[in-house]
């Protein structure tokens, strides 16, 4: 006998699973809030009763309301978009750098968006800083989790910040004045990267790829890649982005699995423990 999962189970499935996951996670009905949750109120500062029933662009700065506006629906149309990234007002009247993906569902027995957002107000601040002194940015980036490296016009290596070697266990002074076929083996990730770099450097304009990288430990990454024209080369950015992937992965799974009508639904968390 075929067993039917009710809405209101739907539902209930649906917050357990958004209460596991490392990102920002909300649904939005009527363009409100109507599901926020905890990471993303984690670094907004807001309670959920101060932002469930308002209007999602509230909270996003007014400069930056029209683009997210325009980027969330060309995700929704299945359209090419450029990276999804906009500020929002934290409640303690500080801003951050949010990135994200939004996809149509159905909640409460209607279409809504789910929305999925990464925090890279970090990352901003050391690409601002690339205007300014190379002193200073060098510093910040040094400071930084991210992964961060610099190039010369000649894609050979002038900077590699400390999480650079701690991911890659190759120290600075083994790798400044080395290509990337100098360090890494020949791959199609490594091709693909190379042409970005040689763009960037051609059109002067960044760009922003996402791609996949095997640590030396035995790991496996996915990468969110940026390069900037700087005054001397390339500045490169790499956001570890294989958790904020995962997460998307599991909830298209977990909203596929329930939209086909289900026999039995299981939900663990990041360590497999069922929850």
């Amino acid at each position: 006998m075929r067993s039917v999962v009710s809405q209101t189970e739907i539902e209930d499935l649906f917050e357990i699973l958004g209460s596991n996951l490392p990102v920002g996670v909300c649904i939005i009905q009527d363009e409100k809030f109507r599901y926020i949750n905890p990471n993303f109120l984690i670094y907004t500062g807001y309670r959920e009763d101060e932002l469930l029933g308002k209007g999602f662009l509230t909270i996003v700065i007014p400069e930056d309301r029209e683009m997210a506006r325009e980027n969330a629906t060309k995700m929704l149309k299945e359209e090419p978009a450029s990276p999804y990234q906009f500020r929002v007002a934290c409640k303690d009247g500080s801003s951050k750098w949010v990135t994200g993906a939004v996809r149509s569902v159905q909640y409460h027995g209607r279409e809504a968006i789910l929305a999925i957002y990464r925090d890279i107000t970090e990352r901003k601040q050391a690409e601002e800083a690339l205007c300014e002194s190379e002193e200073r940015y060098r510093k910040l980036a040094n400071s930084i989790t991210d992964v961060f490296f610099a190039m010369d016009y000649n894609l050979r290596y002038t900077y590699w910040n400390k999480a650079s070697e701690i991911l890659t266990g190759i120290r600075e002074e083994a790798v400044l004045g080395k290509s990337l076929q100098d360090i890494f083996p020949d791959t199609p990730g490594i091709r693909k990267a190379e042409k970005v770099y040689r763009d960037v450097l051609r059109t002067q304009q960044s760009q922003t790829f996402v791609t996949d990288y095997t640590a030396h430990d035995g790991r496996h990454y996915i990468f969110e890649i940026s390069a900037y024209p700087s005054r001397n080369g390339i500045s490169v950015f790499v956001k570890d982005i294989t958790k904020h992937k995962q997460a998307e992965e599991g909830i298209r799974v977990f909203s596929d699995i329930i939209a086909s009508s289900i026999n039995a639904v299981a939900i663990a968390d990041l360590e497999g423990n069922l929850t």
